[in-house]
């Protein structure tokens, strides 16, 4: 089976080998800045609102997968939706009043599911103030089931190798 985690260093296997078009880590990863009118969203506990995160991450994630001209639309043109199923988030410090930060997306899997690691990090300082990770799946719209392995649709726009045994009903 190919592989669908990438740690620093490593590419994607095709059928012979490592591929040669293979993306490697820093290829699928994508840096948005936040102005500091952004965390401005502060609660009565004057930290930025929680809630927020997710909202930032998002603009992140969209970002990432819009580089590869594989957005939300492009997703839906496709044939699939991508509901965000999973999603972890690690709050290490609080964004400062009036702090630019930097959101770092990153695709580390994506032949069973799409997983994408996130670090916020002040633009400022460079210290890292939350790590979060989502994964989404993809959801076949005729049929609205769920399915088993991403679509090669996905491994195109991320100009990732075939894998060696395909999902069913997908050619090899």
């Amino acid at each position: 089976m190919g592989q669908s985690k990438l740690s620093a260093g490593s590419t994607p296997l095709g059928p012979s080998g490592p591929a040669s078009k293979a993306p490697r880590l820093c290829e699928l990863s994508h840096e948005i800045e936040l102005p500091s009118w952004a965390s401005r969203h502060e609660g009565e506990c004057h930290c930025d609102v929680h809630s927020r995160y997710a909202h930032y991450l998002d603009a992140a994630r969209a970002a990432l997968l819009a580089r590869y001209d594989y957005g939300d639309a492009q997703m839906l043109a496709s044939g699939y939706a991508w509901p965000i199923v999973e999603m972890h988030m690690r709050y290490m410090a609080p964004f400062e009043p009036d702090q630019p930060v930097r959101i770092r997306a990153t695709i580390v899997e994506w032949e069973h599911r799409l997983g994408i690691d996130y670090l916020v990090s002040s633009m400022r300082t460079g210290k890292r103030l939350h790590r979060a990770s989502s994964v989404q799946v993809a959801l076949e719209i005729a049929t609205g089931r769920m399915c088993w392995a991403s679509p090669s649709v996905l491994r195109e726009k991320l100009g990732i190798a075939a894998p060696l045994h395909p999902a069913p009903g997908e050619e090899s």
